[in-house]
């Protein structure tokens, strides 16, 4: 439970949820956009300790952040998506996102077809919010598209994410998506340690690393 060489913001992906669903070009976040936008009222976090984190907020840790980045997430993409997955059952994983909000964005696609995208707080695993598409219905066959390229594809993503992990030498996943084509599947996967970045391109067919990029934080 697929980009830029850095986590988009919440504000920005939520902008292009919303675009796209309109635009309904090409089609969601697995064709390389996002096409999810708000539908639900969000399912707003429940946690006995949200004030005495809103007081925590105004004293950052900026030494307890920099470990945090480059130790990862306390959840990780694989637990966040089975989190994800439980709020949406019988749903396909296009893409897991660690976002600098200190959150997990997954979307998962149902085969009426539907998208939906499912907010996991990075730290307790515990899912925020939910999010369902608001395509047209006369249009919703747009999300044809990542149903075929999750059907052409005969590596996990799982086996994907360990592939990477593999080849960039350590670190977390902190960005796993489905691309390409239904012919020529790929998964968009990116690794980092908090100090260096690697996005890889593994064939969705043959598990074959097809193409790298390494970016370093100065």
């Amino acid at each position: 439970m697929t980009s830029s060489r850095r986590p988009m913001t919440r504000t920005r992906r939520l902008w292009a949820m919303g675009a796209l669903s309109g635009a309904l070009v090409l089609s969601v976040a697995a064709c390389s956009s996002d096409s999810d936008s708000n539908a639900d009222e969000p399912r707003e976090r429940v946690s006995s300790a949200a004030s005495a984190a809103s007081s925590a907020a105004n004293e950052p840790d900026t030494a307890g952040d920099a470990s945090a980045a480059q130790d990862g997430p306390k959840v990780t993409y694989d637990d966040a998506i089975a989190a994800a997955q439980k709020e949406v059952p019988d749903a396909e994983v296009t893409e897991a996102e660690y976002d600098d909000d200190g959150d997990w964005e997954v979307d998962l696609i149902t085969d009426e077809p539907r998208v939906h995208n499912v907010t996991v707080d990075a730290t307790s695993g515990e899912v925020v919010r939910t999010h369902e598409d608001r395509i047209p219905d006369d249009q919703r066959d747009r999300l044809k598209y990542p149903l075929a390229k999750l059907d052409a594809a005969s590596v996990s993503l799982d086996d994907a994410a360990d592939k990477a992990l593999k080849d960039a030498g350590g670190g977390y996943v902190s960005k796993i998506s489905i691309q390409g084509t239904e012919q020529r599947p790929k998964w968009d996967v990116e690794v980092t340690d908090g100090r260096v970045q690697h996005e890889l391109d593994i064939d969705a067919k043959t598990g074959e690393v097809v193409s790298k990029e390494t970016d370093r934080e100065d």
